[in-house]
């Protein structure tokens, strides 16, 4: 039939929640079950001495307020849905790439505990400020690869970057320009060019890089430099701890180029930025960010999210006439318990 539609849960955990109702269900009927054995065993004139039960059966009514009551607090509690109802959603046109460095160079220790390490804590910080805001990540070495095209689920990038690491990228290089022409080219694709923000995070660029950068400031894109590692550097290692060497057998060291960083900024029209251990590099981004894009919330553009409707306020009726025969007759308790899923209640989940 057409008005029938298929139930949902929004959190069938809370199903879970019947385990111990059953326990105690069990216990209960078991004892009930040991106390009527003795009739087996002993004397009918003796009986009436070990069992008081006067010839009648006593039922003990708030065990079935109870157990009524735990069901259908557990169904509250699940989030029962069967129906979406369309709400307005604003998003905001502005876009930010973020562009990681995924070349060998991120084993290098010269910042603690790894420049890898570091980078991803200063990604995720920058996520954590991005409510309005689209977000890719791109990703490089000798190559540019997408991980996440631009999107507003910033939970989605924040659960792949842990797995993030150099010996996952096909080549060994380090090439910073393809990260900026991959960047670019997500940022055509969207056509959000005037409202767009990159972020590179790497040690060094070259001229090329610088070029590229320019090129994009003056399409309206804005890129601004993380620089990453220290002036002093480290010897350059492998995921093991292996130490690289060049082509002429001495090992091979890296260090933060910043005078090369701070060219591609500044023809970007962003800003640079050396990492440090506190929050404030991620705060002078986002300043500049802010300032640079001018984000006008009144340009944000409606769209109609589906969410689901939680029906599970529907049976608190239910339990809350259990709850006032159960007061009537004494269970003051029992009253106050089943007024708890009413604080408990979820908050419906957009799809």
């Amino acid at each position: 039939m057409a008005f029938i539609h298929p139930l949902y849960f929004l959190r069938p955990e809370w199903f879970l929640a019947l385990i111990p109702l059953l326990l105690v269900l069990f216990l209960l009927f078991r004892k009930r079950t040991q106390s009527t054995n003795w009739a087996e065993h002993c004397d009918p004139h003796l009986l009436k001495y070990l069992v008081k039960n006067d010839g009648k059966q006593k039922r003990n009514p708030y065990l079935w307020i109870l157990t009524i009551g735990w069901i259908v607090t557990t169904l509250i509690l699940t989030g029962p849905v069967w129906e979406k109802q369309k709400v307005p959603v604003y998003q905001s046109p502005v876009a930010r790439v973020i562009v990681l460095d995924l070349s060998p160079h991120m084993y290098a220790r010269d910042i603690t505990p790894t420049r890898l390490a570091r980078a991803k804590i200063k990604v995720t910080e920058l996520l954590r400020h991005s409510k309005d805001i689209q977000n890719a990540l791109v990703v490089f070495a000798q190559g540019a690869y997408v991980v996440t095209p631009l999107t507003n689920d910033t939970n989605t990038i924040t659960t792949l970057l842990p797995s993030l690491s150099p010996k996952m990228m096909p080549s060994t290089g380090n090439n910073p320009y393809e990260g900026l022409l991959e960047a670019e080219r997500l940022i055509k694709d969207a056509g959000v060019e005037k409202t767009a923000q990159v972020v590179l995070i790497t040690d060094h660029a070259d001229t090329k890089t610088a070029e590229l950068a320019a090129t994009m400031h003056a399409k309206g894109m804005d890129v601004s430099v993380l620089g990453l590692g220290s002036k002093t550097g480290s010897t350059l290692q492998n995921e093991q701890g292996q130490t690289y060497t060049d082509r002429q057998g001495k090992t091979a060291t890296v260090k933060l180029d910043q005078p090369s960083l701070e060219k591609v900024a500044k023809a970007g029209g962003g800003l640079y930025v050396t990492m440090t251990k506190s929050s404030a590099d991620i705060a002078q981004l986002l300043s500049m960010e802010q300032h640079n894009i001018g984000i006008d919330q009144s340009k944000k553009t409606e769209h109609k999210a589906e969410v689901w409707s939680d029906h599970g306020a529907l049976f608190i009726i239910i339990l809350l006439c259990l709850a006032i025969w159960g007061f009537r007759r004494g269970g003051y308790g029992l009253f106050a318990t089943m007024l708890i899923p009413v604080g408990m209640m979820g908050t419906p989940n957009i799809s």
